[in-house]
Order: structure tokens, then sequence, then C-alpha cells
């Protein structure tokens, strides 16, 4: 697959879902690894959860809310890395510029490995990668559609793109991995969009950290498929 020396992702999320986990041994387990992150990613916060709860009665509809605590999410003081531990997993989340795969899986598997340590999740149950890709025709005019070989129709009315509507398409590859492409607009740019690729496979019982990491290079190797399949000639020259 080509490297190109402009890359359009603004974001590269690598994502790990976890079941099992019990919320109070978790709040524990938080505290240490909030401090390990400490040194790398220094800015952080808490991740809330609210839930309502809505019950008909004679006199109408009784509301009762809550929230509570599921995690917490931490940053670089330059705000290009993010990464987000709760009880139902981890994410990594490398923001533009990017930076190249090598860089990418060697700034998240470390942090991903503290969070494995610390929680010790009892089961591990799917891994995507997420990459949201920013493309735009380089005359400013022409919709960027026109510069991908294929893509999900985004709505529209009378020629006109539908605000904030996006478009999905689905794939299925083997091992139950399912790929997934969203275009949608830019606002106010309509030269411009918004590409969304995701990959994401149910992850086997017993596997082991090497096997893991395979499959995240399982899983790259799909990404780049799709993405590849996306683009014309015209729209990689605009990478470099």
């Amino acid at each position: 697959m080509p490297t190109y020396s402009h890359a359009p992702a603004v974001e590269a999320i690598l994502d790990v879902r976890v079941d099992g986990v019990v919320p109070k041994a978790a709040a524990v387990a938080f505290i240490r690894l909030r401090q390990a992150y400490a040194d790398e990613f220094p800015l952080s916060g808490d991740s809330l959860q609210d839930e309502v709860d809505l019950r008909p009665g004679p006199d109408g509809v009784a509301v009762e809310s809550r929230r509570s605590g599921r995690g917490f999410f931490v940053q670089n003081r330059e705000g290009t890395r993010v990464v987000q531990a709760t009880t139902a997993g981890f994410s990594f989340h490398w923001l533009r510029p990017y930076a190249g795969w090598d860089a990418f899986f060697a700034a998240a598997w470390p942090a991903w490995q503290l969070y494995e340590e610390a929680l010790q999740p009892p089961k591990f149950t799917s891994a995507s990668l997420r990459y949201l890709n920013f493309l735009s025709h380089p005359d400013g005019q022409t919709p960027v559609a026109s510069i991908l070989a294929f893509r999900p129709e985004v709505p529209s009315i009378d020629g006109g793109t539908l605000a904030g509507a996006a478009s999905d398409a689905r794939f299925r590859f083997e091992d139950n991995c399912v790929g997934t492409l969203r275009l949608s607009p830019a606002e106010d740019r309509p030269a411009a969009g918004y590409l969304d690729v995701m990959v994401s496979q149910p992850m086997p019982p017993g596997l082991t950290a090497a096997e893991l990491a395979r499959l995240f290079g399982d899983l790259r190797d799909r990404k780049n498929l799709l993405f590849e399949s996306c683009l014309t000639d015209a729209a990689r020259e605009t990478f470099g």
C-alpha cells in the first residue's frame, strides 16, 4: 500500500471492547492506571454515563435520572493523543498530524498494555481500527465525491446535499470481520468531506498479546484495502 506524505487522516483510533469488569474493583484500578499514564498524558477528566428511567403512571410519566462514573480519559499537553479507559473498554486516539502506522501503533500498544494489566478484563469482545479522513477537491469547488472511485451515496434533494446527511456502506471479510465506510459532507465546504473507515472483528477467547498485535496488523491491512478501493489517482495526488 502507498505511503502518503500528506496523510488525510485527522483522527486514528485503536479500540478494544471488554466484558466482565466489576465497577467497584475497576474504581481502584483506575486510580493506579491514571497515575501510570500521568507522565505522558498529564491532562485528564472523568468519563460519565447518564441513565434515565421513564415510568408511565396515572399522573403522567415519572422521570428518574442518575449519573455514574464509568472511567476516565487522559491526553497529552498538545491535545494530539488521547486515551479513554472505561469499564467497557479501551481506546487510543491519535489526532492530526498522522505519522503513519508504526508510530501510531508504537504509541497505542503500551497504553493498552497498562490498561490490560490494571483491569485484567475477564473477556475481550472485539478489536477495531477507525480512521477519519478529510478529503477535498483541489479546485475548492467540485464535490469531493468526484475524486472517489467508490463511495456511499449521500442523500440529496434537487442536487443539493442534505445538511448533516451521511451514508454508510458495510463490507464483510472472513473471520466475521466487518468494515464500514461513511461519507459525510464538510459544513460550508462543498468541495470537501469526511471519509470514515472502520474495521472491527470479534475476538476469540484466550487471545495472547502477540496474537492481538497480529490481529491489529490484519485490521490495518483491511482498513487500507477499504480506503484504497475508494480512491482515484486524482485523490492520491492530493495526498502527495
